[in-house]
């Protein structure tokens, strides 16, 4: 390229010179194709490549197969693909998985297993997960024609827990022993009014007697709290069973939780 103090006696042929000269010096930078990127090659000034976006030093697009899916590490430099976990579960640190993570149960806290409404003769909740410390069961707004409520376990005649209400005194509670059930007296209700009983259900996976409590709130507000006594139960809790002490539900809903 001619200085200020060149004479010019080419300018064009001038230029070409130049122009190679550049052309040269960044050859790197010319060419490519289309959707590849600019890749430093070395350290050097004007030393780059073109590679495709899914290059040898890039996470690569094929690793992800499903909506969900996660990018953890084997080791260093080395990412691996980690599959969404079931529903409802959480991530969770394990040096012993190959990434070091994985999903898992939530450690703490509720999951919701079961809910619905209370209809017909009796309501059945089967294959409870035994993956949890204890159940909590909660029923609202029920009534039936029989004005009675009643807790089974693992489709038993007997052994169960009630509740029944009837035409005495609704401030009136009293419990009364008998060989496996416990029992509350309560105003009987033919219609649906706002009334909610809350059974905890402890430790209900050991092969042994399960203890538990019953907390029932009426429609005027007042509370009362039970324990809830199951002779003769030596099994772990697989299924519950709700129902009157007769006829139907003809109303009411529950829901189901585990409890860690």
């Amino acid at each position: 390229m001619p200085t200020a103090t060149d004479l010019v006696t080419d300018l064009p042929a001038d230029f070409q010179v130049f122009g190679q000269a550049v052309a040269t010096s960044m050859a790197d930078l010319l060419g490519g194709t289309t959707g590849q990127v600019l890749s430093k090659t070395t350290s050097a000034d004007m030393d780059f490549t073109w590679v495709t976006t899914d290059d040898t030093n890039a996470i690569q697009n094929s690793i992800m197969d499903a909506k969900g899916d996660l990018i953890g590490a084997t080791a260093a430099d080395t990412p691996a693909r980690l599959a969404v976990g079931s529903n409802g579960t959480v991530l969770t640190a394990d040096s012993a998985e190959a990434t070091g993570l994985k999903w898992a149960v939530a450690g703490a806290g509720m999951t919701q297993l079961a809910t619905g409404s209370l209809s017909g003769a009796s309501v059945s909740l089967t294959s409870i997960s035994q993956s949890y410390t204890h159940l909590q069961l909660i029923c609202r707004d029920f009534y039936s024609t029989a004005g009675a409520f009643s807790l089974g376990f693992n489709s038993r005649s007997a052994n169960y827990a009630r509740g029944v209400f009837t035409s005495t005194s609704a401030s009136s509670i009293v419990a009364a022993s008998g060989a496996a059930s416990w029992v509350t007296t309560l105003a009987a209700k033919t219609a649906l009014f706002e009334q909610q009983i809350t059974i905890n259900l402890f430790n209900y996976t050991a092969a042994t007697r399960p203890g538990g409590n019953w907390t029932y709130i009426q429609n005027d507000g007042t509370a009362a709290e039970f324990a809830l006594i199951q002779s003769g139960y030596n099994e772990a809790i697989t299924s519950l069973q709700i129902k009157p002490a007769s006829g139907n539900w003809s109303g009411g809903t529950y829901i189901l939780y585990g409890v860690k």
